[in-house]
């Protein structure tokens, strides 16, 4: 299979699906460096690409590059920033703040994925994050007060109320 990726890849090598195929067939693997180089190879191309990001940023956190990682994480929060990319300034934040939430930095992970609720209550994403936070640490009432949020956000979208 994996060679069989090879060969697409070299015959369209602008094709980012086919690397990032390959990035998960190598992390299955357990080939992290080979993994690591596809989704480099990605962020050459789209150097905002939210899962070649998030798939680059983890394992360099957990290798011990979580510095690197932050350092990358900012260097596309500014590109974007710069090029007023809204959903992807947004997607970048919420990458950092994950990693954070990793190098044990818990309170600021959840101070900023209050802000991200503040800046944009009908995303779902910092409500599941900081819910999943809330577990870990055994904080029931605050999981209960966002799962209301969030089931009074899912309600909105589908156009129905919230009781």
């Amino acid at each position: 299979m994996l060679a069989f990726l090879k060969c697409l890849i070299a015959a369209q090598p602008d094709a980012a699906d086919w690397k990032f195929l390959t990035a998960r067939l190598t992390a299955e693997t357990g080939d992290s460096d080979s993994t690591r180089d596809y989704y480099k190879e990605v962020l050459i191309v789209n150097p905002l690409s939210f899962e070649a990001l998030f798939e680059n940023a983890l394992p360099m956190d957990q290798c011990g590059e979580g510095e690197a990682a932050m350092r990358r994480l900012e260097e596309a929060l500014h590109m974007a920033a710069e090029e007023k990319m809204v959903k992807e300034v947004r997607d970048v934040k919420l990458i950092m703040v994950q990693i954070m939430f990793l190098q044990k930095n818990v309170d600021e992970a959840l101070m900023i994925y209050n802000q991200l609720t503040k800046e944009d209550p009908r995303d779902f994403r910092p409500y599941f994050c900081r819910g999943m936070i809330y577990i870990l640490l055994d904080r029931n009432e605050e999981v209960k007060v966002l799962s209301y949020c969030l089931n009074g956000l899912l309600c909105m979208k589908k156009g129905e109320t919230h009781k």
